[in-house]
């Protein structure tokens, strides 16, 4: 759907939300650029460093596995992640690679594959995409624009759920309602290569303007969109209630490549934090770009916390890895990065001024692939999955489930470690996880490869903690 092309607006009023009609698409009130703040009070900061080995494993955790339909075909459901809203509600999504037969690539062609549960993992539905909007999309895997393919999802407490998609040179925002049972609301370019991308070089970064890792996380009742290209990152906050949403296309003019992780909200005050990997050299900085969204999408940066000694943080077996973040209950940061792939950090904060760095080593011959962090609404702690491998050759790789808490000087400890499954190794830049309202712990992963090598796909498992 081209810009010229939008639909004439229908909107309807929900209690506390404003949506159009079924059919109709959302024009995001898109903003002007904001410009990067470089305030006083956060400057170049030398966060103090403890190392310690990972805890054994106690084994204390228990997960029952539930597998998700297959949908595409080729490098399918890479990159999943999980969502639990504070009504319950089970939300998945991946990115898939689907073969275009008319262009011969692997290319975004169709909308991320994505999914919801009402009964705790038992039973999957797929999230409902446009209808009507082009005929031909219908009969795409996932059901929904052909603009699409990576896909994340966040939620609320009051039903309402959204996914940011990107595709080839857009990306678009879905909005479901009622615990994803009702599209409520759908902006095919909530980014747009045409404005949000151009000019191509506009930081100096040298990377050209093209959407990729659509992250978005839900606090302080606004939506916190990413699009990290390898550039600098870029940020937007969207309302859901009025339907405003504002990029920052360029929030750290000239500071080169780098790649941004995911982003947490705090849900007090919307205070947040983005953790950041700028490359420099064979080397690279951790740094927290900090804001609030109640003031769109203005940063602040911490400054190099640490320097990895690598160019994006990882060995022969990590993933991407870029970094991850979570608010607990009563407001301190939490930061997961890898140094290397024999250790993973958790960087901590509880002032968003000084940073508290705890590096845990993996026991002998583990090779760290993944790892992800998700706060409990329930008590000051944080949920941890990570995955290693013990093989040089990466080919098999354990998932294990742990607490994270602040210990009496403010670093991260691990309280307990469960090792819950094995898997073949995969690839992407994250495996990601989430804790539900009564505080029992969710993780996703994908694997192991089915079916032939033309038609071979890798599905979706969801774990969720036992009651």
């Amino acid at each position: 759907m081209r810009r010229n092309a939008k639909l004439a607006m229908m909107w309807m009023v929900l209690p506390g939300l404003l949506v159009p009609a079924l059919g109709a698409v959302i024009l995001g009130q898109h903003g002007a650029s904001i410009p990067f703040s470089s305030e006083a009070g956060h400057p170049a900061l030398a966060s103090q460093l403890k190392v310690v080995p990972i805890p054994a494993p106690t084994d204390t955790m228990r997960f029952t596995a539930h597998a998700l339909p297959t949908r595409h075909l080729v490098k399918d459901l890479f990159e999943p992640s999980v969502n639990v809203a504070a009504d319950g509600t089970i939300y998945a999504a991946a990115h898939a690679a689907v073969v275009d037969l008319v262009l011969s690539c692997l290319c975004g062609v169709s909308r991320a594959p994505a999914a919801y549960s009402q009964d705790d993992g038992l039973t999957w539905h797929e999230l409902p995409g446009p209808a009507g909007v082009d005929p031909v999309t219908d009969n795409l895997p996932g059901g929904g624009m052909p603009n699409g393919g990576e896909g994340v999802i966040a939620s609320d407490g009051t039903g309402r759920a959204w996914m940011l998609d990107n595709a080839v040179e857009q990306d678009a925002l879905y909005a479901w309602c009622e615990r994803g049972t009702v599209l409520c609301g759908y902006d095919p370019i909530a980014w747009n290569v045409a404005t949000n991308g151009q000019p191509l070089d506009g930081c100096g970064d040298g990377v050209g303007g093209t959407p990729d890792r659509p992250w978005n996380v839900f606090g302080h009742g606004k939506v916190l969109l990413q699009n990290n290209n390898g550039g600098t990152p870029q940020v937007a906050i969207y309302d859901p209630d009025t339907g405003a949403l504002a990029w920052n296309d360029c929030p750290v003019p000239g500071a080169g490549i780098g790649i941004a992780g995911p982003a947490a909200v705090r849900a007090s005050d919307g205070a947040f934090a983005i953790p950041w990997i700028e490359r420099q050299g064979s080397t690279s900085d951790f740094t927290v770009l900090l804001g609030n969204v109640e003031e769109g999408p203005r940063l602040t940066s911490t400054g190099p916390l640490f320097q990895v000694p690598s160019a994006w943080g990882q060995g022969p077996c990590a993933s991407s890895n870029l970094g991850d973040a979570a608010f607990t209950r009563s407001g301190a940061l939490f930061l997961a990065k890898s140094e290397d792939d024999r250790s993973l950090t958790i960087v901590t904060s509880s002032d968003l001024g000084s940073f508290q760095r705890t590096r845990f080593l993996l026991p002998a011959g583990g090779n760290l692939t993944f790892y992800a962090i998700s706060a409990s609404p329930v008590d000051d702690g944080v949920f941890l999955t990570y995955a290693d491998s013990p093989s040089a050759t990466c080919q098999d790789q354990f998932f294990h489930a742990a607490h994270l808490a602040l210990d009496a000087e403010g670093f991260a400890s691990i309280r307990d470690v469960t090792t819950v499954t094995n898997a073949p190794f995969t690839y992407g830049d994250y495996v990601r996880n989430s804790v539900g309202p009564d505080g029992r712990a969710y993780f996703i992963t994908q694997g192991p490869a089915t079916g032939s090598a033309a038609t071979q796909t890798f599905p979706l498992t969801v774990w969720v903690e036992d009651k």
